[in-house]
């Protein structure tokens, strides 16, 4: 079994594969190159970062994508135009309320994106050269909606057969509406796999962790990007400058996602005002997507904390923000020019996207606000570092992360009980303690690939009593309780199922294949050792002079203009094959 870090930065991505079975594990996308543009002066056109999944398998060869969260989802659609053109037969697996907030939240994106596109386009800098962003533009919408196809949507705690081989089954994260960590069984081995995963109190339904004990592998993602800040401090904070600017005049803007921690926010900040007094300030929550993000957080009681549960079953709206809008407190538009006139001058409280403020409402007003001192954005979202808004002043960093913090991660890990840690490098650079877990955590580093050969794997197989009458056993010398003895016949494999009939009457042209499994590390070795020069790997693929060798999970092809290369390189891999 082999385990493969795609991650980029802290945005989880793992690529798990045996010989039987491809599991990718979430596809996040990453904002930073938003900022790319800023913090270089240059004007570019929006870029989000993918992970490079293809580098590491042929994305065809994926049989199951399991996903924890709307945010995990998101970077799936810049790979399903490879699925449509090969009639890929795989799955994503994930809970219906992340599938309907993943369509809001990249319908987001994609709109926010367009828009800036547009307008670059058709401004005074056309006449100027773009600057070059890194990154990947939006897809079509037709790519989108190809991607959402290949969902099935799973609820807590519903085991799911993969096919006879593994199964996987979903348990509440706590982190946001239909949010979850895994267990993974393959064979007769557990892996436990974690992100963004809360014990504190939130909207979401309880964290649920006892179906994660004792596993063979625990691998865990998502901790607290800003551990400086904790949840608490960071609403009180975010509080005390909501007043202090809305009091002097000033409007305040919080730049958000379409959920998550959004929907509690919006709740406290509306309550807290009208304590203080302040109650006909008006709150505006301004995005194409907002009507639709406010009506699905109201139609999954299931996946909400007991108290909204409890509100729904009454029967009462879970949130109060449908109340918010009966009474006026709160209004909804898709665009500044649907609902705000041009004299508008507040004090008022804004919600929008994007949390980079680079898109969306949050660019927009950061142009209007850039020379009036009085207003104010508060950034509550997580996921972006202190210095992300380096140099803008009126921008306030109050990270409301409930996710977990080290000493949490820690605690958690001594009572799961794994036999394995496993993280990606990136984590320890916010949370370097973690090094001095329970369990001395495996590092991956972005691209590791780690061959977990001591997870040997076995597999029952149904003999017919024809096949079983004719086989001789024999004690093992040593070993008298081992017996062991040759058979022959002919073993058939379906839908994961092995079954092992009587005698195969074969003839001698029957063609030879190698078998047995084969690590990029362990050939990679081998042909050094046999002679090879100019020895590189990137993923799966392994670089020598005049060709390359691919390694598949089914299959490894080798790539050489000449044929006694070739059988040169053949022989490397027989060396290397072990059962």
């Amino acid at each position: 079994m082999e385990l493969t870090n795609i991650s980029s930065n802290t945005s989880p991505c793992w690529l798990l594969r045996t010989e039987s079975i491809v599991i990718l594990a979430d596809c996040c996308l990453d904002f930073s190159s938003l900022i790319y543009s800023r913090h270089h002066h240059k004007t570019c056109p929006p870029r989000v970062l993918v992970p490079n999944v293809h580098q590491y398998v042929d994305l065809y060869e994926i049989d199951v994508i399991i996903v924890s969260n709307y945010h995990t989802f998101a970077g799936l659609p810049w790979m399903s135009k490879s699925w449509k053109e090969k009639d890929w037969g795989g799955v994503i697996y994930c809970t219906l309320p992340t599938l309907e907030f993943t369509k809001i939240y990249v319908q987001e994106i994609g709109l926010y994106m367009e828009e800036v596109e547009n307008e670059l386009r058709n401004s005074e800098l056309t006449d100027k050269p773009l600057g070059n962003m890194p990154g990947e533009k939006m897809v079509e919408q037709e790519q989108v909606d190809a991607c959402f196809s290949y969902v099935k949507t799973i609820n807590y705690g519903e085991p799911i057969d993969l096919f006879g081989i593994a199964s996987v089954i979903a348990h509440s994260s706590g982190f946001c509406i239909g949010s979850c960590n895994w267990m993974i069984e393959i064979y007769d081995k557990k892996i436990a796999y974690i992100c963004d995963h809360t014990s504190l109190k939130t909207h979401a339904s309880r964290v649920d962790t006892k179906a994660l004990k004792d596993s063979d592998i625990l691998i865990l993602n998502g901790l607290k990007s800003c551990p400086g800040f904790s949840p608490d401090r960071s609403v009180n904070d975010a509080c005390a400058t909501l007043d202090e600017t809305v009091k002097r005049g000033g409007s305040v803007m919080f730049p958000v996602y379409p959920t998550g921690v959004m929907l509690d926010l919006l709740e406290i900040f509306i309550d807290y005002l009208a304590q203080m007094g302040r109650g006909h300030i008006p709150f505006y929550f301004i995005s194409p997507i907002a009507k639709a993000a406010l009506a699905h957080a109201q139609i999954y009681p299931e996946a909400l904390s007991e108290a909204k549960k409890e509100k729904a079953s009454l029967p009462q709206f879970p949130f109060d923000h449908d109340l918010a809008i009966e009474k006026g407190k709160l209004k909804i538009y898709e665009d500044t020019n649907e609902g705000l006139s041009a004299i508008f001058r507040g004090p008022a409280v804004f919600f929008g996207g994007h949390p980079s403020m680079e898109l969306g409402l949050a660019r927009k007003l950061g142009k209007d606000w850039a020379n009036n001192p009085k207003n104010k954005f508060i950034v509550t979202e997580c996921g972006f570092q202190n210095n992300t808004f380096a140099g803008r002043l009126n921008v306030k960093h109050a990270p409301v992360d409930t996710r977990m913090t080290t000493t949490g991660a820690k605690l958690m890990v001594q009572e799961l009980k794994p036999k394995e840690l496993v993280i990606c490098q990136a984590i320890l650079h916010t949370h370097p303690k973690l090094r001095e877990s329970v369990i001395p955590p495996r590092i991956f580093h972005p691209g590791k690939t780690h061959d977990f050969s001591s997870f040997k794997t076995y597999r029952d197989v149904k003999m017919d009593v024809s096949a079983a009458s004719k086989v001789t056993l024999q004690p093992t010398p040593g070993r008298p309780d081992v017996c062991v003895g040759p058979i022959s016949g002919t073993l058939n494999i379906s839908n994961g199922q092995f079954r092992f009939t009587t005698d195969y009457e074969g003839t001698s042209n029957i063609e030879q294949k190698l078998w047995g499994a084969m690590t990029v590390e362990g050939l990679a070795k081998q042909l050094r050792l046999d002679g090879f020069k100019n020895i590189k790997v990137k993923g799966r693929k392994i670089m020598l002079d005049g060709g390359f060798v691919q390694l598949g999970t089914q299959s490894t092809h080798i790539h050489h203009d000449s044929n006694s290369v070739r059988r040169k390189i053949l022989l490397s891999c027989r060396k290397t094959l072990t059962p």
